[in-house]
């Protein structure tokens, strides 16, 4: 199977500015959740900056678009290292200690 590189290192750089970028509205719109419509819509009536916070929130179609685009590459960067892993006789055993890992760094 042939396949071409799908991103640039400059394209991945990218990609990850852009994903830590998204910090304080993602953080914002959970707040949203935690909140009841009727507090939500008194805040709006009476604070300007919560309000433009608000309005920068509405704007969330682009960044789940983003977020649906990185679920793409990296199910494309799965689905192309899951085959070359399968020529590995000693797949089983790497799949296993690369779940350790991810599980151990997830704890720390």
């Amino acid at each position: 199977m042939r396949q071409e590189a799908i991103l640039t290192i400059e394209q991945v750089d990218e990609v990850e500015k852009a994903w830590m970028g998204l910090y304080d509205t993602r953080r914002c719109t959970l707040g949203i959740l935690t909140k009841s419509f009727k507090e939500i819509e008194q805040l709006v009536k009476d604070d300007r900056e919560f309000a433009l916070t608000m309005a920068a929130i509405c704007e969330c179609n682009r960044e789940l678009k983003f977020y649906k685009d990185i679920k793409d590459l990296l199910e494309r960067a799965t689905l192309t290292a899951s085959m070359a892993l399968c020529s590995r006789k000693d797949f089983p055993e790497i799949s296993t200690e690369a779940k350790a890992e991810i599980e151990a760094e997830a704890i720390a």
